[in-house]
């Protein structure tokens, strides 16, 4: 979870960077493409007009994937933590929210405007809670939301941070693809072998 924290922590950095010099709007088209963790334990699909159109950040940890769009005003971070191994930190959702806004989102979320948002989610979640974020710092402002999932073997973490304009240029395609996350295994599958 410290890891997580360290990436998200970099992305914001990149994103408030990115919205100094970024002028216009970045807009999400082309092809649905899908991406996965490193585990190959989920994956997701975004629209991509190129192969570069997303980076993976290879340095993630096997739970994370960790996707920013090519000029760095969009990143999207999404962890599933299996339940064996969230045993002593989580009994249910709450609690695994709880644990994750207290030692892995703290800091990032701390200075951010939280509001309580409503989401669909896939099929296999079976609990959800969401909040729509907001960051201002000076003339720049970063948007986005953070999802709280758990299905039957795991919880998960979705986190979307956008520049301001291209967040708003692109909710839709960005929230459409937290429907479009499947797990390919249950993480504590993976965890397991």
């Amino acid at each position: 979870m410290k890891k997580f924290r360290v990436f998200m922590l970099a992305a914001l950095s990149i994103l408030l960077l990115s919205s100094i010099v970024a002028c216009g709007t970045t807009k999400v088209s082309g092809e649905e493409k899908t991406y996965s963790n490193a585990a190959k334990t989920f994956s997701v699909q975004l629209p991509a007009e190129d192969k570069g159109s997303w980076k993976v950040n290879k340095d993630a940890t096997d739970d994370v994937l960790d996707l920013s769009d090519k000029k760095d005003t969009i990143n999207i971070q999404i962890q599933c933590l299996p339940k064996n191994e969230a045993q002593y930190i989580a009994t249910d959702l709450d609690s695994y929210e709880q644990y994750a806004m207290i030692n892995t989102l703290e800091d990032l979320l701390s200075s951010m405007k939280l509001k309580d948002t409503k989401i669909d989610t896939p099929d296999f979640i079976t609990k959800t809670d969401a909040q729509s974020i907001t960051l201002e710092d000076g003339d720049n402002t970063v948007k986005g939301i953070v999802v709280f999932m758990e299905s039957d073997s795991s919880y998960y973490t979705y986190l979307i941070m956008a520049v301001d304009k291209t967040y708003d240029a692109n909710e839709d395609v960005l929230l459409s693809s937290i429907m479009s996350l499947k797990e390919l295994m249950p993480c504590n599958t993976f965890a397991a072998s």
